[in-house]
């Protein structure tokens, strides 16, 4: 009984839905829907004030501005950035490129089809940056919108130069659950950023891949189509049974890359010119020693991760990645941050990848000098796994 009276119930509650849809009845329909998926309005949870963390002198943060001043430091360490003033950056931002402005490929504009697409993979009810514009309100302007905006991002590409507001935004504190409230390391950052900085990325995500795939010399999985990252877990286990299955010996070793597609370095990309004094004092805030970091960034400057791209493509990229840069609630000036890419960004999975593709040619050299082990690793997809 209590069955089928739940069965009427959903059935008169669809019907309801039908009816006011065919109406125009849009609030009539926001209410029911919340009905059907959405918590009870009724049963609110208390609100907890939020927790003062402890200051590194192991005292506690008593007003509003100490807390934050302790996010500040603590997301400031984590990026290598440091706070200046806003008129400052936006002199930085302004400085001359080192390549002439009338260095122009169409190629490496973005076209309509590139907005709308870009418009497609949006998610409505996403937080908005700091300009305020929503998802759905992009998704809503449509085609109109789109052309409106390639204009725009047109002449960004032309000139290599984006907006200083596209290159920030602001960072929230979300507790991970796992140590004390009050403890600012069990905290991890969440970084709000504009939704039209996000689209115009999107837009070169399409020669950034194409040069990456025409670079691979080994199997990498994440950023390509058909090759996701749930592949490689699945790729490891075929590997394993197919040595078992031979009677082969076979070792797997993972290494764990904290914040992996945000921990692109600006000079990791654009590396060659022998000045590696940036990327030294840059891995110094990050905690390396000087000796192993001197052993990095000596590496770093002979590998160039961005081969096959257009120079124009370069420079819209090192411009992209130069003064990016966050907010906290309650500090008024931003922190410039050394590292390039941010999270959320659209093209910070294919930079990590590229740059990782550097790290295993090296890693590969190394092993094949060292050893006489057989290098096994292919670049294009496996048609069958059997195969010996």
């Amino acid at each position: 009984m209590v069955r089928k009276d739940i069965g009427i119930f959903f059935d008169q509650l669809l019907v309801h839905l039908q009816e006011s849809d065919s109406l125009g009845d849009l609030r009539t329909v926001f209410k029911t829907l919340l009905r059907l998926g959405g918590r009870n309005s009724k049963k609110t949870s208390a609100l907890r004030p939020l927790p003062m963390l402890r200051k590194p002198d192991g005292s506690l943060t008593t007003t509003f501005s100490e807390r934050q001043g302790v996010w500040m430091e603590q997301f400031a360490a984590i990026e290598a950035g440091m706070t200046m003033p806003m008129q400052e950056l936006a002199n930085l931002n302004l400085q001359p490129h080192d390549h002439p402005l009338d260095l122009q490929e169409p190629s490496s504009f973005p076209t309509v089809w590139d907005i709308q697409q870009g418009l497609r993979r949006l998610k409505r009810g996403r937080a908005p940056g700091p300009n305020g514009l929503p998802p759905a309100l992009l998704k809503a302007g449509g085609e109109v919108f789109a052309r409106q905006f390639l204009t725009l991002t047109t002449k960004c590409a032309a000139h290599s130069h984006e907006p200083l507001s596209w290159k920030g935004g602001r960072l929230f504190p979300l507790h991970k659950g796992k140590m004390h409230p009050a403890d600012p390391l069990g905290y991890r950052s969440i970084f709000v950023s504009d939704f039209t900085a996000k689209l115009y990325h999107m837009t070169m995500r399409k020669p950034l891949e194409v040069a990456w795939n025409r670079s691979l010399h080994s199997l990498q999985f994440g950023g390509r189509k058909g090759q996701g990252t749930d592949m490689a877990h699945h790729t490891l286990q075929t590997f394993w049974h197919w040595t078992q299955a031979r009677h082969m010996p076979s070792a797997i070793v993972f290494f764990d890359v904290r914040a992996a597609f945000y921990s692109v370095l600006r000079e990791a990309l654009f590396p060659g010119d022998g000045d590696i004094d940036a990327l030294l004092r840059t891995l110094n805030t990050l905690g390396i020693q000087d000796e192993m970091a001197r052993v990095v960034a000596t590496s770093v400057d002979q590998d160039f991760a961005l081969t096959g791209l257009s120079q124009h493509m370069i420079t819209v990229l090192q411009h992209v990645m130069t003064n990016t840069h966050f907010y906290v609630e309650g500090i008024a000036d931003p922190c410039r941050t050394r590292r390039g890419t941010r999270p959320g960004d659209p093209i910070g999975d294919i930079l990590f990848n590229m740059v990782m593709s550097c790290i295993l040619r090296d890693v590969k050299a190394t092993m094949l000098a060292c050893t006489d082990l057989t290098w096994f690793g292919d670049p294009a997809p496996c048609a069958d796994y059997m195969e010996s």
